[in-house]
């Protein structure tokens, strides 16, 4: 089998990074995949994507930059990930990915105008959900950790709306039948939700938010590993 490409800019949080891995691990242990059946590949540091059929499908991971940062390998990636749209490639962004997929197929990202969303939140799944291959069967609404500053603010055109939250409402969308965003975090648990509320909690209370409480809420959100999982399931063999 081809391997999966996971797209990443930049580390999570050294501690996390140091005792539980970076983000492609908390990826693949959710998915039950090897690490030797990914290549990774951290765009922020100048490393190229490989041509589209070498590959079984793509993640792209959340980060800590902006999806509106002016980084021409920022652009290079959107370029790529928009020539995929008509290669049935399965696509799954996560948080940060979802932004950039976004952009990339047309729509718009920036700062979420209510503010950051950190914690665990309930999230809707619509009527087009409820069909769909990641999250159909799923019920009306999931619990979803959540670690963001911007979001997507107007999706693609062709795009098809599938979740909302009380503060964003795009928290996913299809596009193509063979492409998703997530604004959620699926490879999440609570620990690692914790740390990313105490790395920003100065911004949270500058906001009116109160960490404290924001931590107390968090509970497991095990449905994600069924997402990610039906999201393995998808890859291509080959042509």
């Amino acid at each position: 089998m081809k391997p999966l490409l996971i797209i990443k800019a930049g580390s999570t949080i050294a501690k996390i990074v140091a005792n539980r891995g970076d983000f492609e691990e908390h990826i693949l242990s959710a998915m039950e995949l090897p690490h030797d059946s990914a290549k990774v590949i951290d765009i922020s540091q100048g490393q190229k994507l490989p041509d589209h059929s070498n590959v079984s499908g793509v993640v792209i991971c959340g980060s800590h930059y902006m999806v509106t940062d002016d980084y021409p390998w920022l652009h290079e990636a959107a370029i790529w990930l928009r020539a995929s749209a008509n290669l049935m490639l399965p696509v799954l962004g996560i948080c940060w990915g979802h932004q950039l997929l976004n952009m990339a197929l047309g729509g718009k990202s920036g700062d979420n105008p209510n503010g950051r969303e950190f914690g665990t939140f309930s999230v809707s799944l619509n009527e087009e959900a409820q069909t769909d291959p990641l999250l159909g069967g799923l019920g009306e609404s999931i619990l979803g950790q959540m670690t963001h500053t911007q979001c997507a603010l107007k999706l693609a055109d062709g795009a098809v709306h599938l979740a909302n939250s009380d503060m964003d409402p795009n928290q996913a969308f299809r596009y193509n039948n063979h492409m998703w965003g997530l604004q959620f975090h699926p490879e999440f648990d609570v620990e690692i939700t914790h740390a990313y509320i105490d790395l920003v909690r100065r911004y949270l209370s500058k906001e009116g938010q109160d960490p404290e409480i924001l931590k107390n809420s968090c509970a497991e959100t095990p449905i994600g590993k069924i997402i990610l999982q039906r999201f393995r399931n998808l890859l291509w063999i080959g042509y």
